[in-house]
């Protein structure tokens, strides 16, 4: 099934043409990695995809009801954004419940003893069985506990970059949706938690499109590589291992074509200096 069609976009960048009359499409289930020398368009590509960047020429067909998460490469929370807010984002019954649950839960820590906040836990703890969201809040939980996330009441301001892009990640990961978006997820993470991260998102059912410089990741996560090369993308059906293959023989076509080309124009160029000296000795 067909989640996302890019018919004929352009996109044009302070006077310079990023990407003109590129088409491609998403699918379900595709795992697909960006790739492109610096200042191609890479980021710019995903937040177009996003929904969050104008494109100048074309158009891009979503899918009835698509959901969509993206992670920025430099992720920015409004002022005062708790840990809990910016984790449990999305606005699903069963997202709703939790996040309700997770903040009675955190406040109950720091006051065992509060009559109200005992009342509202059992209340949230009955609608939490209504909903079903016990599994969706263990899921959760072990993604913030590999991202090192523990304290939700915690204010985002008070966070460094690495541990923003943290939150952030993992905001992307607890909400469930048919298209991931990732700009550079493995930015200030460890080793552990890179490898957690693989197979996270290899066990995820959705559709992946992410800009990554570490290519080990992207030799394991990803199946098929959009590339950005002068102004064009290019859709390859392979893992980054074999587009490398296919992007050379596709250099040596290109390079043999513009090689019969040039022959050819060389040709006719003789054939033109040819005509004009013999109508010279004529005359």
């Amino acid at each position: 099934m067909t989640l996302l069609t890019v018919d004929s976009i352009s996109k044009t960048f302070a006077d310079r043409i990023l990407f003109e009359n590129s088409s491609f499409t998403i699918n379900e289930g595709d795992k697909i990695g960006v790739i492109g020398v610096n200042g191609t368009g890479k980021s710019t590509l995903l937040r177009i995809i996003a929904g969050l960047e104008p494109f100048d020429q074309g158009q891009i067909l979503r899918s009835r009801g698509l959901s969509v998460e993206y992670l920025p490469q430099l992720p920015e929370f409004p002022a005062g954004t708790s840990i809990l807010q910016a984790v449990l984002h999305g606005h699903s019954p069963a997202m709703q419940v939790i996040r309700d649950y997770e903040l009675a839960a955190a406040e109950m820590a720091q006051q065992p003893e509060n009559p109200v906040l005992q009342d509202r836990l059992v209340r949230l703890s009955g609608r939490m069985d209504e909903v079903k969201a016990w599994s969706l809040e263990n899921e959760i939980k072990t993604i913030l506990t590999q991202m090192g996330i523990t304290d939700f009441l915690q204010t985002v301001d008070t966070l460094s970059g690495g541990q923003k892009k943290r939150v952030a990640l993992a905001g992307v990961l607890a909400n469930p949706a048919d298209l991931l978006i990732l700009d550079e997820p493995t930015n200030h993470l460890d080793p552990e938690t890179v490898a957690w991260l693989e197979q996270a998102l290899l066990r995820n059912r959705g559709a992946l499109l992410m800009v990554t410089h570490d290519r080990y990741f992207l030799e394991h996560v990803t199946g098929v590589m959009l590339e950005i090369d002068q102004r064009k993308l290019y859709r390859y059906e392979a893992n980054y291992e074999k587009f490398l293959e296919l992007k050379a023989d596709r250099i040596e076509q290109e390079q043999s074509s513009e090689q019969k080309r040039q022959n050819i124009l060389r040709r006719e160029l003789a054939w033109i200096r040819r005509g004009a000296k013999a109508r010279s000795t004529k005359q």
